[in-house]
């Protein structure tokens, strides 16, 4: 399967724009300007006469969310130095919804699994009951259990029963795979001989917990690690780092586009909004240290609904991923990036086996929604 010419349309409202894997052909189209974050308890409410025709509300400068919507606030904070998600360190993270698209995505996709799994009852914030009432036919525990088990953050017990986890898509997609790893073939590499799920990559840094990569392939190519992302992005980020990576990384990674990305953001931690560049660049970290003697890539992996022109947020999600794309380029690990959609279709294209066509069906039927 040639992969080499796999293009991501990075506009998908316009169509203007390309990524091609191959000559890393990008247009970062520039940054739109950033609000503010709301604080907890603010009152949103419509912006009235100036409100524009995609709905959008604002008070004092926040844009996005529409209605009368009381501001909650969700904070993690490490209990130690180095505490928090993916080296984190001390992280004092606080998110805010981008309104209601992320929960008109939730809904799509909790009627889509019913329609699939109708004897399967969810709760009232779309868990299943057990996480395997979660897998698509062709996934088996087997496949991706002991990974996650070994993994942190107890994700098979807790998240990954979701109809709207990141994890569980990674293992509905890949999965079957582990058995059948032959036919797999991701942008620019191939012959792959190993895949797993929640794999560890330690940066290197001192007393801290390595980040987990969703999902982890390795071959003669090289090595591919995956960050998955279903409606995670569909909420504000705000870059944050501990000192400690600026402090204990003295190695050839200081030098690359990665380390300077991460210290431009430090004094610009707004400088995206729904790309979460700092999760991307520990993760980058993380595969430089432990892959240091082999190509590697880091694959940005997301998904987006069947009609992305439904929001700007999705186009915008794509204009900061091509200019994160743009700041790293030429560093190691090598940065790419697609959506989940063109990810089967390539799979469909190559003229793969049957039982991949019927699970490509199945993905599309339970993933594919129109918002």
């Amino acid at each position: 399967m040639n992969v080499e010419a796999f293009a991501v349309d990075l506009d998908p409202v316009s169509r203007s724009r390309g990524w091609h894997f191959g000559h890393a052909q990008i247009d970062t189209c520039g940054f739109r300007p950033e609000p503010r974050l709301a604080k907890a308890s603010d009152l949103i409410r419509a912006a009235g006469d100036h409100a524009d025709e995609l709905g959008r509300a604002t008070v004092r400068d926040v844009c996005g969310i529409a209605g009368d919507v009381r501001i909650g606030e969700e904070v993690v904070d490490g209990g130690c130095k180095y505490a928090g998600h993916g080296y984190t360190a001390f992280m004092n993270h606080k998110s805010i919804s981008a309104g209601p698209i992320r929960n008109r995505a939730i809904t799509a996709l909790q009627d889509a699994f019913s329609r699939q799994r109708p004897s399967v009852v969810l709760d009232d914030k779309g868990y299943a009951a057990e996480s395997r009432d979660i897998l698509l036919p062709m996934v088996s525990p087997e496949d991706f259990e002991a990974d996650l088990n070994a993994g942190n953050g107890n994700e098979l017990q807790t998240k990954f029963r979701a109809v709207h986890s990141s994890s569980a898509l990674a293992v509905n997609a890949f999965a079957p795979f582990r058995r059948r790893i032959g036919p797999l073939a991701m942008p620019d590499h191939g012959g792959f001989k190993t895949l797993a799920f929640e794999q560890k990559c330690p940066t290197g840094l001192r007393r801290g917990t390595p980040p987990n990569l969703d999902v982890l392939l390795s071959g003669e190519s090289g090595v591919v690690g995956i960050e998955s992302k279903l409606t995670e992005y569909l909420t504000s980020h705000r870059a944050s780092f501990s000192p400690a990576y600026a402090e204990q990384i003295q190695d050839e990674r200081r030098e690359r586009g990665y380390f300077r990305e991460m210290l431009r953001l430090m004094d610009a931690p707004d400088s995206y909004r729904w790309l979460d560049a700092a999760q991307l660049i520990k993760h980058a970290f993380g595969l430089a240290k432990t892959y240091s003697d082999r190509p590697v890539t880091l694959l940005y992996l997301f998904w987006e609904p069947a009609n992305p022109s439904v929001s700007p947020v999705f186009a915008e999600h794509r204009r900061e991923v091509a200019a994160f794309a743009e700041r790293v380029a030429g560093s190691l690990p090598m940065f790419k990036a697609m959506s989940y959609a063109e990810l089967w279709s390539a799979w469909c294209d190559a003229g793969q086996q049957d039982w991949l066509a019927r699970h490509v069906e199945e993905l599309r039927a339970r993933y594919e929604v129109t918002l």
